[in-house]
C-alpha cells in the first residue's frame, strides 16, 4: 500500500531517497536533482511530499511558496514543482494521490507547465485556466532547413543536412538586424549594482493585471544561485536611463524534428518603453553577444513575444485552482513555476 508523507531538509541525505534519485535519473543526473533540492529548501518556502511503498520512496510532488499580485492585490500562491515517479509505478495512480495532496492542502496551487498526464490530473481535481500564454521560437539561421530535412527524412526516406552548409549565416538576423545607435548595452553586471533596477522593474510589472514576486532578492536568489543553469544578463539604456534588462540563458543543446540545435531562452525580459526598436536591439544584442564569442546559436525560445521574424508559437495554459476570473494581462516568465529548468 502507497503512503504519502511531508519530509524535511534532512531526509534528502537518507539513503531511500539517493536510491530514489538514482533509479529515477541515473546515476549521472542525480546529483544535479540532489542539489537542486537542497537549493529549495535553502531558499524557499518549500514542501516535498514522498510516496512509500514500505520503506521505499516510489515518487514525489512538491509545493513551492511564491506570492502573486493580481490588480495590484497580493496573495500567495503555491507552485507544483519536480512531481516524478518511478516507471515501474506509474498507472498505480500515485502521480494523482501525490497532486490531489499538495491540491488540498496549499493554496492557489498552480501549474504553467506540465505533462498530458498531469494536467488531466489537475483538472480533475478541479483546477481552472487562470490564463493561456503562447511560448516562441525564433531562428538565427537555419530554421527552413531542419524543416526540409525532417521533410526528407520522413517523406523521401533520404538523409540531407543541410545546416551543414549554413551554420554561421545567420539568415534571419540580418533580415532583423536594427540600428542601434544611442542605446547603450552592459552585459552580466551583478544585479544589486544596477543602480535604480528594483524600481524599474516595478515600473515595468505595473501595466499587468497579474504577475509574480520579482524583486531584486527573488531575481537574484533564482538566476545566481541556481544550481541547474547559468545565465547571462543585458542592461539597455537611452541618454543614461534604464530602458530594458533582459536575462538570458547559456547555449544549450536539444533536437528539435530529429535535428540537432543549439538555443538559448530569454528567461526575464523588463522593459517600459513598448517601442518595438527595444524588443529587436534585445533579440539583436543576445545574437551578438553569443556570436562574439564563437558559440553556434540556431534559435531563440522566450514566452514574452519579441519583435523579431519568423516565428513560432504554441499555446499554453496556466491551470491553478485559484478562484477568480480569467486574466488577460499578466507577466509570465520561465523563471515562474521554476521553469527554467526545463533547458
Amino acid at each position: 500500500m502507497v503512503t504519502l508523507k511531508y519530509c524535511n531538509r534532512e531526509y534528502i541525505d537518507n539513503e531511500e531517497y539517493i536510491s530514489f534519485l538514482k533509479n529515477a535519473f541515473g546515476n549521472e543526473k542525480m546529483d544535479v536533482r540532489y542539489q537542486r533540492m537542497k537549493w529549495y529548501f535553502q531558499n524557499y518556502d518549500f514542501h516535498l511530499l514522498l510516496a512509500f511503498d514500505g520503506q521505499k520512496v516510489v515518487g514525489q510532488s512538491c509545493a513551492l511558496k511564491d506570492i502573486m499580485y493580481l490588480r495590484n492585490n497580493c496573495d500567495e500562491m503555491y507552485w507544483s514543482v519536480d512531481t516524478y515517479v518511478l516507471k515501474e509505478m506509474r498507472g498505480q495512480k500515485i502521480g494523482f494521490l501525490l497532486q490531489k495532496k499538495l491540491h488540498d492542502d496549499f493554496n492557489s496551487f498552480s501549474s504553467a507547465s506540465y505533462s498530458r498526464p498531469n494536467g488531466n490530473i489537475k483538472m480533475k481535481l478541479g483546477e481552472k485556466v487562470l490564463l493561456s500564454y503562447n511560448v516562441h521560437f525564433y531562428p538565427i539561421n537555419i530554421f527552413f532547413s531542419v524543416i526540409n530535412e525532417y521533410v526528407c527524412k520522413k517523406i523521401f526516406k533520404c538523409k540531407l543536412n543541410l545546416t551543414k552548409f549554413v551554420p554561421n549565416h545567420k539568415l534571419y538576423f540580418y533580415l532583423n538586424r536594427i540600428n542601434i545607435n544611442g542605446l547603450e548595452c552592459s552585459y552580466n553586471m551583478d544585479l544589486a549594482n544596477i543602480k535604480g533596477l528594483e524600481s524599474f522593474i516595478e515600473t515595468a510589472l505595473s501595466r499587468f493585471e497579474w504577475h509574480c514576486n520579482k524583486s531584486l532578492y527573488q531575481l537574484r536568489t533564482k538566476y545566481l544561485h541556481n544550481p541547474s543553469i547559468k545565465v547571462n544578463n543585458l542592461v539597455l539604456r537611452k541618454a543614461g536611463k534604464l530602458v530594458a534588462m533582459c536575462i538570458f540563458s547559456d547555449v544549450y543543446k536539444r533536437n528539435f524534428l530529429q535535428s540537432e540545435l543549439y538555443y538559448c531562452k530569454i528567461l526575464e525580459m523588463f522593459v517600459i518603453d513598448r517601442d518595438k526598436r527595444i524588443s529587436k536591439s534585445v533579440m539583436s544584442l543576445i545574437i551578438n553577444y553569443f556570436s562574439t564569442k564563437g558559440v553556434r546559436l540556431d534559435g531563440i525560445t522566450s514566452i514574452n513575444a519579441m519583435t523579431y521574424w519568423p516565428s513560432i508559437k504554441y499555446k499554453w495554459d496556466l491551470l491553478s485552482s485559484f478562484s477568480g476570473q480569467k486574466i488577460d494581462s499578466f507577466y509570465l516568465s520561465y523563471g515562474d513555476q521554476d521553469m527554467e529548468q526545463m533547458l
